[in-house]
């Protein structure tokens, strides 16, 4: 994640180069569950996407924050 979108998606104000903070997912990042999706367990309930960034984003709709600065790292920041 650059350091410059990070606030866009996660509640965050800070730089985290070092994956050691954890945010929520922005509310308006969120999808509401239905009903039927609320009653799920285990794998089920895990396999539930719940926000449109779902690969960070688990059942509590926190996530570990990585940024990433151009200043700090270039090349990584131009790959992603």
């Amino acid at each position: 994640m650059w350091t410059e979108d990070a606030a866009d998606f996660f509640e965050i104000d800070e730089p985290s180069p070092y994956m050691l903070m954890v945010a929520d997912v922005k509310r308006n990042r969120r999808r509401h569950l239905t009903e039927e999706q609320k009653e799920l367990f285990g794998i089920d309930k895990l396999n539930v996407p719940r926000s449109n960034i779902p690969a960070v984003t688990p059942v509590d709709y926190s996530a570990r924050i990585q940024t990433v600065h151009a200043e700090t790292n270039a090349r990584y920041h131009a790959l992603i």
